[in-house]
């Protein structure tokens, strides 16, 4: 990583500082900004659905809370996998 970033300006920072201070109904308000078909358009989870194999509603909340995570970051630079191209 710090062949691209500045370890001197680089700052890691943990997610609980955010995601510890949210209710239930703070998750379900996110949870209503997205629907089933945008979360299908990620490749994990179209291929298993294709494929026939389960996914479970509580694998939808990861790429939530993943995406709520660059809300609160206000980050000028992510990397991340093609998993992460709906945050």
């Amino acid at each position: 990583i710090f062949k691209v970033l500045d370890p001197e300006k680089t700052i890691v920072r943990d997610n609980s500082e955010w995601l510890e201070s949210m209710n239930f109904a703070d998750v379900l308000r996110l949870a209503s900004s997205y629907t089933v078909a945008r979360m299908m358009e990620r490749d994990d989870f179209n291929k298993r659905f294709k494929e026939g194999r389960a996914i479970g509603v509580h694998e939808f909340m990861y790429p939530l809370m993943q995406g709520q995570d660059s809300v609160a970051l206000h980050a000028d630079v992510e990397f991340g996998g093609t998993d992460q191209t709906f945050n």
